[in-house]
């Protein structure tokens, strides 16, 4: 007798089911609409040569799965691929293998290499016609007639025959829905300016309507720089008054923290509520608290600058360039970058004596003015860090000073533990935040590292 004969008709029965699910879970295509685990997922495809090489770091696929989960949605998976027609649709394949949603990102650009349109026509059997609407959009953004706008521009004007398009209000590339019945495929351009906007007000309640979900909890999403993640789960815990059935999750990543809180309900109550936890974090924790929701410390700050009509320089020794390559990174209000100056150490500039009066101010402006930078000394405010003064116990400061548009001078330190020091996001997270806080008139906050 085989192992088969032995099996009980209730044991056959399972076997049967999982094999049955396992074939839907292996066999699904796209548009095949099986959900994988019964709930409501989505796959993710990223395209991009940058991100294989390492040029860039992803940070859409955080961000989607952020925006998606108040909605119900868990990502499945995702990949990484080249900008190639045949590995996008490869990723599709695979990405999209029995969800209802698929997001590509990147590759909807004018140039050569922006595959991304024409792959998912081909992976999608739909076709793409020529909208005259966005076309003549196209045209008053770049400031030439319908009939003289440029070929490459004119191909940012296909859309799908079955789907449609999302507006982007801060580029030239539309996303793109493709309907293939059970399933929705949705391009999103590249650019994190781009991309993050388009998704939270046109694709979440292009999502609502179709899938018929709202939030099922209601979220506060609070982010932190210049304190770890234990240190911070201890201060939330110990100096707040938390709510009942409150659910926190963290991520601890570049020197900052990033911390939800998820009460059930999507209900003026559960609103309330997280009202009054927001209030409490802002008095007990609110030096470390640069942002509520989804912009970067960078971003903060920078926004912070061009409200006042002026652009940021760095000038920096301890952290060899980290600090005006992070500001570069910054997916928007690039406006307001200036010149960025990496400095060979000098011990004049070594140790808090370094700050008093205006020594530091008129060292920095004569090398910005060296280099050449082109924005006039009354918009352009300066931030600079030197190098580390002598060792006090188990701690090293190392002297800051923010000059303001006419001199003025704030200066201050940054408190760092001497592991820290060839710890470039931690440097850079306690650099920004010390900077933000005193455009923000808030004490900055002394080290709370951690062990």
């Amino acid at each position: 007798m085989n192992r088969l004969e032995k099996l009980r008709p209730r044991d056959l029965v399972r076997l049967w089911a999982v094999c049955l699910s396992f074939a839907a879970v292996v066999g699904a295509e796209p548009g095949g609409g099986v959900s994988v685990s019964g709930g409501r997922e989505f796959g993710v495809v990223l395209t991009g040569g940058e991100l294989l090489r390492g040029v860039y770091r992803d940070s859409h696929l955080q961000f989607l799965t952020r925006v998606l989960q108040p909605l119900g949605f868990r990502c499945a998976r995702a990949v990484c691929v080249d900008d190639d027609p045949d590995e996008i649709a490869a990723g599709l394949r695979f990405a999209g293998r029995g969800v209802p949603l698929a997001i590509v990102t990147g590759g909807l650009g004018p140039t050569d290499d922006d595959m991304t349109r024409r792959a998912l026509e081909a992976a999608t059997g739909v076709r793409l016609r020529f909208d005259k609407e966005l076309a003549d959009r196209l045209a008053a953004r770049c400031g030439v007639p319908p009939e003289k706008l440029p070929p490459h521009l004119r191909r940012q004007a296909l859309v799908p025959t079955r789907g449609g398009w999302l507006p982007n209000p801060r580029g030239s590339a539309v996303g793109l829905v493709f309907d293939l019945g059970k399933q929705l495929v949705v391009a999103l351009p590249g650019p994190p300016s781009e991309l993050r906007p388009m998704a939270s007000s046109f694709l979440t309640p292009l999502l609502r309507r179709r899938f018929g979900v709202g939030p099922e909890e209601a979220r506060l999403r609070c982010r932190f720089a210049g304190i770890r993640e234990s240190a911070l789960d201890a201060a939330i815990h110990s100096r707040l008054k938390l709510p009942r059935k409150v659910r926190i999750s963290s991520l601890f990543a570049r020197g900052r923290v990033d911390v939800t809180f998820y009460l059930p309900g999507n209900d003026p109550e559960a609103e309330r509520k997280l009202a009054e936890l927001r209030k409490g974090i802002e008095d007990a924790l609110g030096p470390y608290l640069y942002a509520v929701g989804e912009d970067s410390l960078e971003e903060v700050l920078l926004k912070r600058i061009a409200r006042k009509g002026g652009v940021l320089s760095t000038v920096e020794g301890t952290a060899s360039g980290a600090l005006g390559a992070a500001l570069h990174s910054a997916g928007a209000f690039r406006e307001a970058i200036g010149p960025s100056l990496v400095l060979v150490e000098d011990p004049a500039l070594r140790g808090r004596e370094s700050l008093r009066g205006s020594r530091l101010a008129a060292w920095a402006k004569a090398r910005l003015r060296a280099c050449g930078g082109p924005a006039p000394a009354s918009k352009r405010w300066t931030l600079v860090i030197g190098w580390p003064a002598e060792k006090e116990s188990n701690e090293v400061r190392i002297p800051a000073a923010l000059i303001a548009p006419g001199g003025a001078v704030h200066s201050g330190e940054l408190t760092v533990r001497p592991g820290e020091l060839n710890d470039a996001d931690w440097l850079v997270s306690k650099a920004l935040l010390w900077a933000l806080n005193v455009l923000r008139n808030k004490p900055c906050p002394e080290n709370e590292a951690g062990p």
